[in-house]
């Protein structure tokens, strides 16, 4: 037999040999290129870990680290209160900014752990600087318990054979990635080219390939049950809380290995499916039952009957030593199975010369059949890639139309009152209080804060009754998910800026975004909304003020003022409210004259009034704040400190505004919260009024949703007597 092997029984059991030993060559290249590309890669590794911690697991196995290791760094006071200081570290893990320092985290790992075979920890730089300060602003009472600083290690590896086995399995991953598919595909090409029967090669080689993928994914779900056991968290956390973790994170890190073994098995499973040509539901059904009979009937012999019994034992223990890998298994076998026969009632209705073997051209009517196999088999992996990409490519359709800002009628202007009362739409701005949150756009609950000013967004801050808000625009440079503090454009420097916060705080925005104030700045420039350092927080500008604007578009008697202390031109200003679509909606006040009713504001539509502490007057509604405005002193470090002596603005400045906040950073919510009640409010309006000789205006918080500043706010909106008459 020229150019075979020798006899045909050898030719078709070398022909299984190779099949079989390509799938296993084939799927284990498959596995190498895996982990060469998703964990090996330093930029994949990252990124999983960044993904890892979104999972509720992580975040809570991390969250519990930080805490731990604070207790047991700190006083003993620190025990009793641990069910006030995890809520407070749960939220500070939450954040954006906690994310980049874990992503920090992440790439020091990863380079250890490839590179070294030493112990390995998973540490958190400046974790324990940001719980702390967290702490402390929240529950200042603690402070004295608190220690001074505290290393986060969320996982520590101390074996030093797995840690040496681990870099050697990077290394090697790089050269069997390369290698092994190729050779796996010859393989089962080979095991084609020698048998007589091409055609069932062919078939057998799919198979061979789709067995091999799903053997390995159930190998993996075995793994994934097993793995918990092998972490090993550096604190008292319990036993359950770690294995549900490692599950999440193996979960992130492999479950793109399911997906691309799966998709092979199944190019496999059709491209066997479309050589055996004709296989119908009912052919399947008939081999299946004969294939169920045999299995149920006795053996001949005692070895048969031996292997047999061997064979059920073994898959019995292994149901119930890994009920869920065999479940996996099950499930791809039937899976793979139906699309088998699926694809083969597909070929059955293809016409008779594209399913039928054709005589080789040189081999004559007597062995290997070529005919169309090759193109069926390509024409199936084709089909599976389309389908794979039209369910990964998705669309968000087009976004709702934004309500009217149009002014509302007279009618309606007094119809629905002004700023939540008819009697308010005959009064005019300096006789209308407003209440309003101090660095408004610094919030605890939204992504990314540290070290926020309030605990709630502009949005919820609105429906709570907040009429007045005080906005840092600066100049920022989104640098991927983070944005860094352009300086130089801001007219500041790093000194001036470590003047106003803690060294904590400042370490921490370098550890984010680099040595602040230096390096080159690359990324997309824009206005964003930042207390000093993007780095510790920041919203866009336009996105802020689009909130603002679907505000008063959603109500219409309102009338809202911002004030504005920016680190950026009247231009860029300007730009901004334009592309919120809000200069249609801008007040412009004349100084020489009596301020407008809030009705009258409304009628012409003038529903926001701009405040500005720098370059007043580069627009006709781009208000000096403090010609409009007198204001109390600031920096108030406890509440006794507060005063009513004047501050800035003139004597005739027709607005007067409360400053009330304790000045100090971090911001101290329980301090805040006890000098911001409705009683304190009350009191200090009422002592201010007497010394000033006229009425409050403007009442800014910290904290605001924390305070009775609305409330407040209503009371002295609702007096009955003139209120310009304060004595």
């Amino acid at each position: 037999m020229a150019g075979g092997p020798g006899r045909p029984a050898a030719r078709a059991v070398l022909s299984r040999i190779l099949a079989v030993l390509g799938a296993v060559v084939l799927v284990a290249g498959v596995l190498a290129t895996y982990l060469r590309e998703e964990v090996v890669d330093q930029r994949a590794f990252v990124a999983h870990a960044v993904d890892a911690l979104d999972e509720p697991a992580v975040r809570d196995l991390v969250s519990g680290q930080v805490v731990q290791q604070l207790v047991d760094e700190g006083g003993t006071d620190l025990i009793a209160a641990r069910p006030l200081v995890r809520p407070l570290v749960d939220a500070l893990v939450s954040t954006e900014a906690f994310g980049e320092l874990f992503e920090v985290a992440a790439r020091d790992t990863h380079r250890l752990l490839f590179t070294r075979d030493d112990d390995v920890s998973f540490a958190v730089a400046d974790a324990g600087t940001l719980a702390i300060e967290a702490v402390r602003a929240a529950a200042p009472g603690l402070a004295e318990s608190l220690p001074a600083t505290v290393d986060v290690d969320v996982v520590a590896l101390r074996d030093e054979d797995l840690l040496a086995g681990l870099a050697r399995a990077g290394e090697r991953a790089r050269t069997l990635a390369l290698v092994l598919p190729p050779l796996g595909l010859l393989l089962v090409l080979a095991g084609v080219a020698v048998a007589r029967d091409r055609r069932a090669a062919l078939v057998r080689g799919g198979l061979s390939v789709a067995v091999a993928c799903g053997l390995l994914v159930a190998a993996l779900t075995v793994w994934r049950a097993r793995l918990g056991a092998g972490a090993v968290a550096p604190s008292d956390l319990r036993d359950e809380d770690v294995r549900a973790a490692v599950d999440a994170a193996w979960g992130v890190y492999f479950a793109g290995l399911r997906d691309w073994l799966v998709a092979i098995g199944l190019a496999g499973v059709m491209t066997a499916a479309l050589a055996a040509g004709r296989v119908t539901a009912a052919t399947a059904t008939q081999r299946l039952r004969a294939l169920v009979a045999r299995a149920g009937g006795t053996p001949a012999g005692a070895p048969a009957r031996t292997l047999r019994g061997v064979a059920l034992v073994a898959l019995g223990g292994l149901l119930l030593w890994q009920p869920a890998g065999v479940v996996a298994a099950v499930a791809l076998l039937l899976g793979g199975t139906l699309v088998y026969v699926g694809v083969g009632e597909l070929a059955a209705l293809l016409p008779d010369r594209l399913t039928r073997d054709e005589p080789a051209r040189t081999g004559g009517a007597g062995g290997r059949g070529t005919g169309p196999l090759p193109w069926l088999a390509a024409v199936g992996v084709l089909l599976l890639g389309a389908v794979v990409a039209g369910a990964a490519v998705g669309g968000d359709g087009p976004a709702p139309e934004r309500a009217s800002l149009s002014p509302p009628t007279p009618e309606q202007a007094t119809s629905t009152g002004c700023n939540g009362s008819r009697a308010l739409c005959d009064r005019r701005l300096d006789e209308v209080v407003f209440p309003g949150t101090h660095n408004s756009f610094s919030a605890a609950l939204e992504p990314g804060w540290l070290f926020a000013n309030q605990r709630t967004g502009i949005r919820r801050q609105l429906q709570d009754g907040i009429r007045l808000l005080l906005l840092d625009p600066h100049h920022g440079i989104r640098d991927g998910s983070r944005v860094r503090t352009d300086l130089e454009a801001d007219g500041s420097d790093r000194n001036r800026v470590a003047a106003q916060l803690s060294p904590g705080a400042v370490r921490a925005a370098e550890r984010l975004g680099g040595r602040v104030g230096l390096g080159d700045l690359k990324g997309r420039r824009d206005v964003f909304l930042c207390h000093s350092l993007c780095e510790l927080g920041a919203e866009s500008f336009v996105a802020e003020l689009g909130v603002v604007r679907d505000f008063l578009a959603a109500n219409r008697g309102e009338v809202v003022v911002l004030l504005i202390e920016p680190s950026v031109s009247p231009q860029l200003v300007a730009g901004a409210l334009r592309r919120a679509r809000l200069l249609d909606a801008l007040a412009v006040l004349d100084r020489d004259e009596p301020l407008p009713t809030l009705g009258q504001l409304l009628r012409r539509g003038d529903r926001l009034v701009v405040l500005t502490e720098r370059d007043g007057g580069a627009y006709d509604w781009y208000h000096p704040a403090f010609s409009f405005v007198q204001d109390t002193p600031l920096g108030a470090r406890k509440a006794s400190e507060f005063s009513c002596a004047p501050n800035r603005g003139d004597e005739d400045s027709p607005l007067l505004m409360l400053n009330h906040w304790i000045d100090r950073f971090p911001p101290p919510f329980s301090a805040n919260r006890r000098a911001s009640t409705a009683a304190a409010l009350r009191e200090r309006v009422a002592r201010c009024e007497q010394e000033r000789g006229r009425p409050v205006n403007l009442i800014a918080v910290d904290f605001g949703d924390a305070s009775g500043v609305v409330e407040v706010a209503r009371e002295l909106n609702a007096r009955a007597d003139d209120p310009g008459d304060v004595g």
